[in-house]
């Protein structure tokens, strides 16, 4: 079964989001990026990594790409396995912003998010068999 984190600081729409990715795995959510980090290293220090890191961009202390880099770095040092990573962004976000997005993770996912999008991504990564 896949473990998968999710972390958005809406708690309405992390739990929206939760409820779409669970039927994929067991999934643990973060509200910012200090309790992502603590999570994240809960999981390291149980031997319990994470396959997937879903991750809204725009949050108000640190966006969803510092708290990406900060991850990554995390699991260079620790020499954890590398999750996937997609980003949650807003229809309304930049495009040069969305755009960066798309370069340092494996995909983005625009909202509101439709259960189709979900499962073809899931596809794309290699999660699902068709």
């Amino acid at each position: 079964m896949l473990e998968i984190l999710i972390i958005d600081d809406v708690y309405s729409e992390l739990i929206a989001v939760q409820k779409q990715f669970q039927i994929y795995g067991n999934t643990t959510i973060a509200q910012n990026k200090n309790s992502a980090l603590q999570v994240f290293h809960k999981a390291y220090t149980d031997n319990n990594f994470f396959d997937l890191i879903v991750l809204d961009l725009e949050m108000p202390r640190a966006s969803g790409i510092v708290v990406l880099e900060e991850i990554e770095k995390d699991e260079d040092f620790l020499f954890i396995p590398k999750a996937k990573k997609l980003i949650l962004a807003d229809r309304r976000s930049l495009p040069e912003t969305v755009q960066l997005a798309k370069k340092v993770s494996n995909g983005v996912i625009m909202k509101p998010i439709e259960d189709k999008y979900v499962r073809r991504i899931m596809l794309e990564l290699g999660f699902v068999k068709n």
